[in-house]
């Protein structure tokens, strides 16, 4: 079965990107600011977390992407320890997404796609190294940078990193006006996806 009902006969996707997918895109219909906007937590090599906010840059059934700086300190973390997790929180929506899961570098040609198609890419990888500028002047950089990389894929991967997330257990959180809450918890075995609520 292609979908699952809860106790409240609320109907969830057996499959929790499709769900994320569900959800992402009411939140975006609905007006949510910066819907793709995530905490990402990662731990550094004497076990403290840290949390900061990225943006989701793409998603398919294999995860979640993200770029950031390669010498940043979440790039670090994750090189001595994958696991993170990720959250999404629409508060206008009384709805949180949890995301538990490990962090893997995607492919230089998956890096080079993305910032060749999407021309906004660059500029959030400028904010997130400090160097924020007006939205025209990054889109900008990001032309100049991209012409003065293309032929240099190494190069390219060296200055800006691109992660994806794959998840092993998600948890979608619905609150309501009555103070009760519905959560469906996704967690991932050898057979697919186990649900529970």
């Amino acid at each position: 079965m292609k979908y699952y009902k809860s106790k409240r006969n609320h109907i969830f996707y057996r499959n929790p990107m499709n769900q994320f997918e569900e959800w992402f895109l009411y939140a975006k219909d609905m007006g949510v600011m910066e819907p793709n906007a995530m905490i990402i937590s990662t731990l550094s090599t004497d076990l403290h977390p840290s949390s900061r906010t990225v943006m989701l840059k793409a998603y398919d059934d294999r995860g979640f992407i993200f770029f950031t700086d390669c010498k940043s300190k979440k790039a670090q973390h994750i090189k001595n320890n994958p696991n993170v997790s990720l959250i999404f929180l629409w508060l206008e929506l009384d709805r949180q997404i949890k995301i538990e899961g490990t962090a893997k570098k995607i492919s230089l040609l998956e890096i080079f796609s993305y910032f060749s198609d999407k021309s906004g890419g660059m500029g959030s990888w400028i904010n997130e190294s400090g160097k924020f500028k007006a939205r025209l002047i990054l889109e900008k950089k990001f032309l100049d940078t991209l012409l003065h990389l293309k032929n240099s894929l190494v190069k390219f991967s060296n200055i800006i990193c691109g992660y994806r997330v794959t998840p092993n257990m998600v948890e979608f959180w619905q609150g309501n006006e009555k103070t009760l809450y519905e959560s469906f918890i996704y967690t991932k075995t050898d057979k697919g996806w186990n649900i529970t609520s």
